[in-house]
């Protein structure tokens, strides 16, 4: 409801006010918290270690889990997934390789296949939207990071649809 992502986004606002970016398009302000600031441990395995938040694919996690749970762009070219498929699904950039959440892939590409031929391209032109509009979001984020704190870990990896933020404990 609204008056939920009201209070979420004011409790974000009060304990984390350097945080003024709303969340990116199609994020609740709670899954937004919830990758910011509740739990800093590993969203997969819950260990204490160096964690990323991977914010194409939404999750905050170690490296180890990150790996177990993506799957790589060329992977994908050779199992056949069409180009136009795999243009529009989020991704991490990542030890120069795309990856790519498997949980995520299987079910939009359930619903890719379940598309008639005259609603598919509508479906991939605003799957491309959103895509874009998380690209915006990261160089909108990286840009304030970067005037907030000079020193701020988060990076934007090429090709800018992927920031880190490195959480050390």
């Amino acid at each position: 409801s609204s008056t939920t992502q009201q209070i979420w986004k004011e409790s974000r606002l009060k304990f984390m006010p350097e945080e003024t970016l709303p969340p990116p398009e199609g994020m609740i302000e709670k899954k937004y918290v919830e990758l910011l600031m509740i739990d800093r441990s590993c969203q997969i395995c819950k260990r204490n270690t160096k964690c990323n938040i991977y914010w194409g694919l939404e999750v905050r996690c170690c490296e180890r889990c990150l790996l177990n749970n993506c799957v790589t762009r060329g992977k994908l070219y050779m199992e056949k997934y069409p180009r136009e498929f795999i243009n529009i699904m989020p991704y991490s950039y990542f030890n120069c390789e795309y990856h790519y959440w498997k949980k995520q892939l299987n079910i939009t590409y359930s619903q890719y296949c379940n598309l008639s031929e005259e609603n598919r391209q509508c479906w991939l032109d605003n799957k491309k939207r959103m895509l874009d509009s998380k690209i915006n979001y990261y160089k909108q984020r990286k840009g304030e990071k970067s005037k907030n704190n000079p020193r701020n870990p988060i990076h934007i990896s090429p090709p800018f649809t992927s920031t880190l933020l490195t959480i050390y404990k």
